[in-house]
């Protein structure tokens, strides 16, 4: 890494836009409506520029104005590289502070993806040389965000493309209903979206602890126990989380 890599400027770039009603998707907090993002850029003294992204925790313009401040403050003149002295600097100062960590938290994972953008480009290797990796392929399942709380058919409007691009496992949102989950999974199935061979357990399975998630003093959620054992009947899914059904009052 010969070039210079003094940090001379660090700029945030909060965006937003709405989502059209058919590209809305349901979950257990909610619906989207929209979609925000915080893009970051840090460049230096050599002319090398790393982009990175902080989450937007539904407050983008605040998690940006944090970088653009206080953030850009204690880290300016630093060295690119290094990545650890930056992160330790903004522990010290902002995050071991009074408890100052959420937002902080965000908009460190921007600067620090633009960090190793820059350590990347500087050691002319990809990133995950330049981390001791090698590339090789892995399993991979379709989810994401995507594949909600939508109408069984709409669910499998969206699944199919993404099983003609050769994806083996599907993962399905799940914790609305027991009988509205299983309707699309069903809907799912007897479309043929999920191929025979993605049905193993460890490959389609639920998250450790949700079927058997006790709330309070030892109580499942009803109804809970009746949907995850029809579903492990369907185990060619992956199915996350069910994000709703934690019985907060009977917490402590």
């Amino acid at each position: 890494m010969t070039a210079d890599l003094k940090i001379t400027t660090i700029q945030a770039f909060p965006t937003s836009f709405p989502l059209p009603p058919e590209k809305r998707v349901s979950l257990g907090i909610g619906t989207a409506v929209k979609r925000d993002a915080v893009v970051v850029k840090v460049s230096t003294a050599g002319g090398l520029t790393g982009w990175g992204e902080a989450h937007h925790g539904r407050a983008h313009s605040a998690v940006a104005k944090l970088i653009e401040t206080t953030l850009k403050q204690l880290i300016l003149g630093m060295d690119a590289a290094d990545v650890v002295g930056v992160w330790a600097k903004i522990y010290k100062m902002q995050l071991g502070s009074h408890g100052m960590g959420a937002a902080t938290c965000l908009a460190m994972s921007g600067i620090d993806l633009a960090l190793w953008d820059i350590r990347g480009q500087a050691a002319g290797m990809p990133l995950y040389k330049l981390l001791g990796g090698a590339r090789k392929g892995i399993p991979a399942y379709a989810g994401g965000v995507s594949l909600g709380y939508q109408d069984p058919a709409k669910l499998v409007e969206e699944v199919r493309p993404l099983r003609d691009r050769g994806y083996k496992a599907i993962k399905l949102r799940v914790g609305d209903t027991p009988k509205l989950d299983l309707a699309r999974i069903e809907a799912v199935r007897s479309a043929d979206c999920c191929p025979p061979s993605a049905g193993r357990a460890k490959r389609a399975r639920q998250e450790p602890g949700q079927s058997g998630r006790r709330h309070g003093r030892g109580r499942r959620n009803p109804g809970e126990r009746t949907g995850a054992a029809a579903i492990a009947c369907r185990r060619r899914m992956y199915s996350p989380r069910p994000r709703p059904g934690r019985n907060r009052a009977g917490r402590r």
